[in-house]
């Protein structure tokens, strides 16, 4: 398949020249004719070319104008460009060439040996640049899938954990539900009378208050949410009891105090004195708010 190539020059006879030297030299390429750069970047923006040879003096847009403008869109900012200059020769107008993002470039007047020697040293170089190109593109895509997967499996994680969470909270309402049913009907029966089934009842329900199968159902459930809460608890405050360790596993949840009295079956006397001793237990001072501290771990 025949190279192409762009050649942006405002002088007919310079186009006649390069396709006469690449009949000399048996070059079969594709040539594109632009008369200034503003076409130049039409043409390449559609075609694409392996090499652009731009003059640098021309009407409308520049050689410089272009190269720049070329250079900073996607799908032509890997072509290699060759300035051509008759006029900008000295060295602070090459540097600026290069600067913007030629590769090489070619004095006028130029001669066929060194013209097919520069086109085809610039056309070596855009295989090295569309190799690399390509493998850029690759890589690109294979990150942008990669962050895609991220997203998806934090999303799908979020999902888990919110509904572990609302599993969570369900199980702590009915708990709480099922410890005040039993204290409402505990204290009808301490009311009503001390007959000896009566007070096996009243064991019976005080047995089943937010004990251990319940507590052990709730940890599992709440450790699902938040794996390390315990272990940095246990860390920090060794100190720390069996009902200390649940009220600050309520108090994570954001559960009112009310809430947390029904779970722990305390009144709300008890349900203060508990919050004012775990404070105290976590170092805490008066004006710091215990909710923010917990929620914080």
């Amino acid at each position: 398949m025949p190279k192409s190539i762009l050649l942006a020059d405002d002088d007919p006879n310079t186009l006649k020249v390069v396709i006469h030297f690449f009949k000399e030299f048996k070059k079969n390429y594709e040539v594109y004719h632009a008369p200034n750069g503003q076409i130049a970047c039409s043409i390449a923006m559609q075609k694409c070319p392996d090499l652009i040879m731009m003059d640098w003096d021309m009407p409308i847009m520049n050689g410089l104008e272009a190269t720049t403008y070329l250079k900073v869109q996607p799908e032509t900012q890997h072509i290699p460009i060759v300035m051509i200059t008759g006029q900008m020769l000295k060295d602070h107008h090459l540097e600026k060439a290069f600067e913007a993002g030629v590769v090489d470039y070619i004095r006028k007047p130029f001669n066929s040996t060194e013209l097919i020697a520069r086109i085809n040293s610039a056309l070596t170089l855009a295989e090295s640049f569309k190799r690399n190109y390509a493998q850029k593109l690759e890589i690109e895509e294979k990150n942008q899938s990669l962050t895609t997967l991220y997203k998806k499996e934090k999303e799908l994680l979020k999902t888990i954990i919110d509904h572990k969470a609302r599993e969570l909270s369900v199980l702590a309402m009915q708990i709480s539900q099922k410890n005040e049913l039993l204290h409402q009907v505990k204290c009808s029966l301490k009311q009503a009378t001390h007959k000896d089934d009566i007070i096996e009842a009243i064991k019976s329900i005080e047995k089943h208050l937010s004990k251990g199968d319940d507590w052990k159902l709730f940890r599992t459930h709440f450790e699902s949410v938040h794996p390390d809460f315990f272990k940095v608890l246990g860390q920090r405050y060794p100190q720390l009891n069996e009902n200390e360790l649940r009220l600050c596993a309520y108090v994570k949840m954001h559960l009112s105090n009310k809430e947390i009295a029904h779970l722990l079956n305390l009144s709300a006397k008890g349900m203060e004195s508990a919050r004012y001793r775990l404070k105290k237990r976590l170092r805490l001072r008066a004006s710091q708010d215990l909710n923010q501290f917990v929620a914080n771990i």
